[in-house]
């Protein structure tokens, strides 16, 4: 949905994963329920310009360091507040 949203080039996207929802952001996800998908649409969000946000200590294969498909910024639960809170719209999934 994001990486959808985010071509349309009419709003901002900011994008954060919790949880085991990290290991979308491996190199090889095509042993996860929907691999493909996100092998398909995470250049998308590379695109943007700006790292895609994971909860503060996510479990990971790859190391929030290296070895992701995108670049990766890993913020607190206080942080992904202040974020959301400057935003008009937030979709959770």
């Amino acid at each position: 949905m994001a990486a959808g949203v985010a071509a349309w080039k009419k709003v901002e996207v900011n994008l954060y994963l919790r949880g085991a929802a990290v290991l979308a952001l491996d190199e090889f996800t095509d042993e996860l329920v929907d691999g493909d998908n996100f092998q398909r649409y995470l250049p998308m969000v590379r695109e943007w310009g700006r790292p895609t946000l994971v909860q503060e200590g996510a479990p990971t294969t790859f190391g929030l360091q290296g070895g992701s498909t995108v670049a990766i910024r890993e913020i607190s639960d206080a942080e992904l507040g202040r974020i959301a809170a400057e935003h008009d719209i937030v979709m959770r999934f």
